[in-house]
């Protein structure tokens, strides 16, 4: 196992750009990790590889499933994402066990790293740097797994056998949240403050994903450490929101890694080792060879939340016309976020310049302060950050005024500002309002052309996906199966 392990990571590594040098080692006659990890080169190529490993599982399984799953956006077609928005997958699902799979496998990357670069005695090694992104990419995964599955099991070691793998069982949610926030803290300590690296973890990295695992956890003085963590990030500096009128560069190809993004994974034209997602595929009318069928459309609440501020400067950004004779009853818009250019349907390799992913950047900070300080019975301290993000819309200073209504405008605005970015759904589950907003308003039906009630979750168990009937069949110690399912 674990020479299969690092054989895996040692052609990820060599697909990449800076891993180039590994190409100049003495050959060896068998790839495993006490001799693989010899060298800095070994070290930073074992590390692009996990974060090569997340590039799929993220576009695929968080931020499509978090459209649809939300009121963002409405599957037109395609089992998985119909299943998925009417909360009816089932635990054979193939994109379901893909992603178990996926996160997995990054994992136990950054536990190999975790485990061997200590021992790499290299001069050229950064080795506090490198070490803290491992802890960052770790606290990161396990975020995500507890978060789309519940209680999940929490491997912080090496796979050295397949009785190791098949006896593990489940961590609590709170035991995941709590060894995330451990490993940002560490994370936090041995990264660089460096706001010109967009595309692997910083200190202010570290700090965003630390508050939302905190909030996400919301025990006894989580507020507080959340917020004491996004503070530090807009205290030390470096990072500004665009300005109006380049609002779009953020999202827009070639000029990405932008001053408000912090971090954000990497495709396309940042780091050549080929790879595509597939949200320019998915949701940009007219480049698959079947013409107009896309598959996720935006939800006409979302476009009617546009049309409600018309001088909002967010919309083309997110949303744009599109008149598409070949679907029933038309669709009117299309998500246009993940855009990777002009649409031209005889763009043979439109899909190896996807846009990078934007995971985390200053406004999603700002409006997280915001909250916190709301939520902390200081709403005139939340309020002007709340404008401080509508004006930069294009927007009038909001109406609201007392707790209640401040805190219901600052969810609007973060729907609104954080449209498809794959926020809004986990935003709804770890404030409770999933059930009540979900429940509350009806989708629409594009077969028929009408707004119809969508699937909905009977209760809270359904908010998280079911474990995969294949690894419960091979390991008995992760049941039961999550309840609801």
């Amino acid at each position: 196992m674990k020479l299969y392990k690092t054989y895996i990571i040692l052609i990820f590594c060599l697909s990449a750009s800076s891993c180039i040098n590994v190409l100049d080692q003495e050959p060896i006659s068998q790839i495993a990790s006490e001799n693989f990890f010899r060298s800095a080169n070994d070290a930073e190529a074992a590390l692009v590889a996990c974060y090569q490993s997340l590039r799929i599982p993220y576009s695929n399984n968080v931020i499509i499933p978090n459209i649809v799953l939300a009121d963002e956006g409405w599957a037109l077609r395609g089992g998985n994402w119909t299943r998925t928005q009417n909360f009816e997958v089932t635990a054979t699902d193939g994109h379901l066990n893909n992603y178990w799979e996926d996160m997995y496998r990054a994992l136990h990357r950054t536990n190999d790293v975790l485990e061997n670069v200590p021992n790499i005695d290299d001069p050229a090694l950064q080795k506090d740097r490198v070490l803290g992104e491992a802890r960052f990419l770790r606290a990161f995964i396990l975020y995500h797994l507890t978060m789309r599955y519940g209680n999940v099991p929490m491997p912080l070691e090496t796979s050295k056998s397949i009785d190791q793998i098949l006896s593990v069982g489940r961590s609590t949610r709170e035991e995941i949240f709590t060894q995330a926030i451990a490993d940002l803290t560490e994370a936090e300590n041995l990264l660089p403050h460096d706001p010109g690296r967009k595309y692997m973890a910083t200190k202010a990295a570290a700090r965003g994903i630390l508050a939302k695992v905190a909030l996400a956890r919301n025990s006894s003085g989580d507020l507080e450490l959340a917020l004491s963590k996004l503070n530090s990030i807009t205290e030390t500096g470096g990072y500004s929101l665009m300005p109006s009128q380049n609002y779009h560069d953020m999202f827009e190809n070639f000029k990405q890694n932008s001053a408000e993004s912090i971090w954000e994974i990497s495709f396309g034209p940042t780091i050549q080792t080929g790879g595509s997602h597939n949200l320019d595929w998915e949701t940009v009318p007219l480049i698959r060879p079947l013409g107009n069928a896309i598959r996720l459309g935006p939800d006409p609440k979302l476009v009617a939340a546009f049309d409600a501020n018309p001088d909002d400067i967010r919309r083309t950004s997110n949303i744009r016309p599109f008149n598409s004779p070949s679907i029933t009853n038309q669709i009117d818009h299309y998500i246009a976020k993940y855009t990777a250019g002009p649409v031209d349907p005889n763009e043979s390799n439109r899909r190896q310049k996807d846009t990078n992913i934007i995971v985390l950047r200053l406004a999603d900070v700002i409006l997280l302060q915001a909250e916190i300080l709301n939520e902390l019975n200081r709403t005139s301290e939340a309020i002007p950050l709340l404008n401080f993000i509508r004006d930069r819309a294009g927007l009038n200073p909001t109406n609201a005024a007392s707790q209640a209504d401040v805190r219901l405008a600052i969810e609007n605005e973060r729907y609104l500002e954080l449209a498809f970015e794959g926020h809004r759904y986990y935003d709804l589950v770890r404030t409770g309002r999933a059930l009540a907003v979900i429940n509350n308003y009806n989708g629409f039906n594009f077969s028929t052309g009408i707004e119809s009630p969508r699937g909905v979750p009977p209760s809270t168990d359904r908010l998280i996906w079911p474990l995969p009937a294949r690894d419960l069949d091979l390991n008995p110690n992760l049941l039961p199966q999550n309840p609801g399912w």
